[in-house]
């Protein structure tokens, strides 16, 4: 968990493993949630990332930057599980495309 963009991506580029998956929220202090998703695909393009934002005019510029998945804010828990699950169901696709 970070407080800010800027501790968020400090954070994860000087970690020696990834997380399944991250959560970025648009508006955050230091360095929104686009930069930070921006320079942490350019030093780890295989991370997973769950974008989430009250504005939905982010929806575009996050997918098209990379985010697998985009919720809008306010969301209740199954639509934040209904996501996390469209992502499980991505990767399984991914592993089996890659076995094939």
């Amino acid at each position: 968990m970070a407080f800010n963009g800027h501790e968020c991506y400090e954070h994860l580029t000087n970690s020696t493993t990834d997380p399944d998956f991250i959560i970025l929220d648009h508006r955050m202090p230091m360095l929104n949630g686009l930069d930070v998703m921006k320079r942490l695909l350019d030093v780890k393009p295989n991370l997973k990332i769950i974008f989430v934002s009250a504005d939905i005019s982010a929806r575009r510029k996050a997918l098209k930057a990379g985010a697998l998945i985009f919720v809008k804010k306010p969301f209740n828990l199954n639509t934040f599980f209904n996501s996390l699950d469209r992502l499980i169901k991505h990767e399984q696709k991914m592993a089996q495309e890659i076995k094939i």
